[in-house]
């Protein structure tokens, strides 16, 4: 069988030779990472026997040199080729006319690999010409022996080491991948394979298209990702390696990363101890769906392109388009072709409440049907152990409820495991918002991408795109409409509203019937809905008189239905929460009759109302038989933004108590309050009520909720034309600098920066002020600031400049290599909380649950150490949700939660790991209460019933 070595690339091919020279020649090979390696990729120091069932023996010092032809030409010139490669090599061994020596050690044997093809033949035949010039070196270096491994060898070698065989399959299967599996691997496989090739080229189709929600289209004018998909811009954080020093945060693009990691064998990271994975975090409407689905769709092209001229010809232009639009991109085609599966978590959630033994290779199977056959879970397992996948696992945020999400987070964990015990060539990127994340992923050690906002140039950039594709039939709009993008991306109201794909699209659909778009993000979504209504209410027939007419109850209907799928999806089992059709038309009939309709006219009305449903209202959607939701979740939080806005205003101001602890309503929670900040009379009174969150409950004052919900205000820039309003909020937000550290403190470093660098003199002077404080201070303060000082340390402007002075006048912040986390002595949580969380005056009962939370701490080693700030850095990455749950239901006692915090706050700076760590436990436990039962929720609820 002939194998396609041509494709994989150096590097690729440098892992195949050395995986053959450790099953050819034996364990004493010796092999090179990457990086400069001397010439050589492997070398062997005693007797190996070779070449294999030879009889013969190679002795000494032996190097194995590998070199890769992307392009390989003729036989004759590919000749050539090796023997001028053979000669640059062996030269370097040879003294020059100063008797200089480039390489000191000569070997006694050079065994030489290449992809390239040589021909045979008596003399003139390139196999001869070759063996020819090698035996020319050993007399020049007194060699021993040479050999070299060509094409022809190589693939009779990977026919007969199964094993390398299959690590390598992605990469060296030939031609039609699919279909010549069955040759490869056996009738098993291949009869998996075929089955699969038909899955992947069903989901190219179906899954071409952005999602309608995303692109504002009504079905008939679908956007497709090949045409406008985006390689999203992300960073990957700085990060302390093993040597202590500090590993710069880079900027990467997020499709082209994960081609590059995936064009890797990870059966090889096991051993290395690397991660197999990406997360990709991202806010809402940063695209981390879409990218999730560009990614698979990138290489189930790599999958199909050789068997293209058979694809049916439905599919076979999106193949091309999809491979046309990443060569625009700049984004190669993936050489390892993995098999792709994109697994949407909040159905897998749900699966996972229902049954909790469902595992995630069951699932996967579960969606997987070929001719009216679902596949069993035991032959993907076999698929997975012969070919390399791609699982991409989307929206880990949507799975709120905390004992399904660590059941999901369990299962995603007996995944990886199994795939690292059987050495499976496996790689994850999964996706969720920052909000509420907590290192579930930890398992399969991912590397972190955090997606930027676009600038205003990507921005404009992405906005013409969509222009120019949605007004192809029509081009004359085209210019108008470019203007009117380019005009609010010159405007510092505007252009703070096309940092993600989301924002873009809906702004690029609004200047298509407005000049000018909305300055803040929940008027950007009151904007957009209107527009698609008054297209809706635009179209022909009985249609568009009907939600004319009734535009007041289908809004009521959609913000009900907003609330409800939110509260819903809180609740174990409902992660993907959609709304029956009997409860929608319920919803319609109890609205008209309170609006004082008599049947029949209740019934007619509403019957008209649920068929315009199914046909799709404005923003709901039918997502399966019987049921509607909406497309895209940003669109659901912002309905039940919209419900939460109404009422009296002190049951409007009670909501902000009840939402603010919650990460999962976080979202919801500033489109409720940038649209409640419309309404001037209410701005100061949601000052005072956020001033009381950090107050009015002993969490509030320990965790400062009111201080993140500020930071989190300022960021979406709800106050951006109330410059009093601001600077209270910036002011409030600052607070944060006093607690223990907390994840937070990274945004606050953003958002403070251009308050530091503008040439506002009111608001620079209030920031530099309270951070000098707090770094001057020697507690708790000093380290927050210290954190917030160094992530603006050498970065330009004047808060750079301002962070450099103030980290150059103490340097005790500094990490001292003497005290490396690793080597400090080590205490458990326990010994630390045991004196700070003292029995005295707890009744027997609080006693007994005192007594089981410092047991559960036993098990948690914390260093403790002077350099308060470097440690709190760590720790800061060190609290997990596994950690979290097992004190959740001790956390549920007011009076011991209470007691706990007021031991974090008594700890000194000493102990700055541990307390910054149990800040995260209590956090943790904290923003994952549901919030969608309180009174102060559902009372809204209750009163449309």
């Amino acid at each position: 069988m002939d194998f396609d070595l041509d494709r994989m690339g150096w590097r690729q091919f440098e892992h195949l030779v050395q995986a053959l020279s450790l099953a050819e020649l034996g364990n004493g090979v010796q092999i090179f990472g990457d990086g400069v390696d001397g010439g050589r990729e492997a070398t062997f120091d005693g007797p190996v026997q070779f070449p294999q069932g030879s009889g013969e023996l190679w002795d000494g010092y032996g190097i194995i040199q590998a070199k890769h032809r992307t392009f390989p030409g003729d036989p004759q010139k590919n000749a050539d080729e090796v023997i001028a490669q053979i000669r640059t090599e062996l030269s370097k061994f040879e003294a020059d006319v100063f008797g200089a020596v480039k390489r000191k050690r000569k070997p006694k044997y050079f065994l030489f690999a290449t992809n390239v093809r040589l021909s045979p033949g008596d003399e003139s035949g390139g196999i001869d010409r070759v063996e020819a010039e090698l035996e020319s070196w050993e007399t020049k270096l007194n060699l021993k022996g040479t050999f070299v491994w060509h094409y022809a060898n190589i693939c009779r070698m990977l026919e007969k080491h199964e094993s390398i065989r299959r690590s390598f399959a992605g990469f060296v299967t030939p031609g039609d991948v699919l279909s010549e599996l069955m040759n490869h691997f056996g009738v098993a496989t291949g009869a998996i394979a075929t089955q699969l090739r038909v899955h992947a080229a069903q989901q190219l189709r179906s899954r071409q298209w952005v999602d309608l929600g995303d692109s504002g289209g009504d079905g008939d004018d679908r956007l497709a990702l090949s045409q406008v998909g985006i390689d999203l811009p992300a960073i990957i954080p700085a990060r302390l390696i093993d040597s202590g020093a500090e590993e710069p945060a880079r900027e990467v693009r997020v499709l082209q990363h994960v081609v590059e990691r995936g064009d890797t064998n990870l059966r090889d990271a096991y051993d290395a101890g690397d991660g197999i994975g990406i997360v990709i975090v991202g806010g809402p409407g940063q695209g981390k769906s879409t990218i999730g689905h560009l990614i698979c769709q990138a290489y189930r092209v790599a999958l199909l392109s050789d068997a293209a001229a058979s694809l049916p010809g439905n599919i076979k232009p999106v193949l091309e388009a999809t491979r046309a639009h990443m060569a625009e991109m700049g984004v190669a085609v993936p050489v390892n072709r993995r098999w792709p599966i994109y697994v949407e978590l909040s159905k897998f959630g749900d699966a996972v409440a229902a049954d909790p033994e469902t595992s995630l290779l069951k699932h996967i199977a579960s969606g997987i049907t070929v001719e009216g056959e679902t596949l069993r879970a035991n032959q993907l397992n076999k698929w997975k152990a012969d070919w390399p996948w791609l699982v991409v696992l989307d929206g880990l945020d949507e799975v709120a409820e905390i004992e399904t999400r660590q059941r999901v987070v369990n299962r995603i964990a007996d995944f990886v495991t199994e795939s690292r015990l059987h050495n499976h060539d496996v790689l994850i990127v999964a996706t969720t918002r920052p909000q509420g994340y907590r290192e579930e992923f930890a398992e399969f050690e991912p590397e972190r991408l955090e997606l930027r906002s676009l600038t205003s140039a990507e921005g404009l950039d992405y906005g013409k795109r969509l222009v120019e594709i949605r007004h192809a039939p029509i081009p004359d709009k085209i210019p108008d409409i470019t203007m009117r993008l380019e005009a609010a991306t010159h405007s510092d109201l505007t252009s703070r509203l096309m940092r993600s794909p989301l924002q873009v699209t809906i702004m690029a659909i609004l200047l298509e019937s407005v000049a000018r778009v909305p300055s803040t993000k929940h008027a950007l979504f009151d904007a957009y809905y209107k527009t698609i209504y008054s297209r809706e209410v635009g179209r022909a027939g009985n249609l568009g008189s009907l939600l004319e007419l009734h535009r007041e109850h289908i809004d009521f209907v959609h913000e009900q239905v907003g609330l409800r799928l939110q509260i819903k999806s809180e609740m174990p089992g409902e992660s993907e929460a959609m709304l029956s059709d009997q409860d929608l038309e319920q919803l319609f009939r109890v609205r008209l009759t309170k609006s004082g309709f008599e049947e029949p006219e209740v019934t007619r009305l509403s019957t008209n109302l649920m068929n315009a449903a199914k046909n799709r209202v404005v923003l709901l959607v039918g997502k399966q038989a019987g049921h509607v939701a909406f497309e895209v979740r940003s669109l659901q939080e912002y309905m039940a933004a919209r419900a939460l806005s109404t009422g009296p205003d002190d049951k409007v101001l009670d909501r902000i108590d009840a939402l603010a602890p919650s990460s999962f309503w976080r979202h919801t929670m500033l489109l409720f309050l940038g649209r409640a900040f419309t309404k001037e009379h209410l701005r100061d009174s949601i000052i005072v009520r956020i001033r009381q969150l950090d107050t009015g409950s002993s969490a509030g004052l320990f965790l400062g909720y009111g201080e993140m919900l500020a930071i989190d205000l300022l960021e979406d820039d709800v106050a951006v034309t109330v410059p009093r309003v601001r600077r209270t909020l910036l002011e409030h937000s600052l607070g944060a600098l006093r607690r223990w550290p907390r994840p937070e403190l990274l945004k606050l470093a953003t958002v403070a920066k251009p308050f530091v660098d503008t040439k506002d003199a009111t608001e620079a002077t209030l920031v530099r002020r309270l951070i000098t404080e707090a770094f001057e201070s020697s507690g708790r303060a000093h380290i927050s600031a210290v954190l917030v000082l160094k992530t603006w340390k050498n970065k330009p402007g004047l808060a750079g400049a301002f962070a450099n002075l103030m980290l150059e006048r103490n340097q005790n912040w500094r990490p001292d290599p003497a005290r490396d986390r690793d080597v400090r002595p080590k205490y458990s949580a326990r010994d630390i909380f045991a004196d700070s969380f003292p029995d005295e005056d707890l009744a027997e009962d609080k006693q007994v649950g005192r007594d089981a939370i410092l047991t559960l701490l036993n098990n948690h080693k914390m260093p403790r150490d002077t350099s308060a700030a470097e440690a709190s850095s760590y720790a800061l990455q060190r609290a997990k949700l596994t950690d979290a749950l097992p004190l959740q239901p001790l956390f549920e006692d007011p009076e011991l939660e209470q007691r706990m915090m007021q031991a974090v706050d008594s700890l000194s700076t000493s102990d700055a790991v541990a307390a910054t760590w149990m800040q995260q436990i209590i956090s943790i436990v904290d923003e994952r209460r549901p919030v969608g039962t309180d009174p102060r929720i559902t009372e809204l609820v209750e009163a449309a019933e």
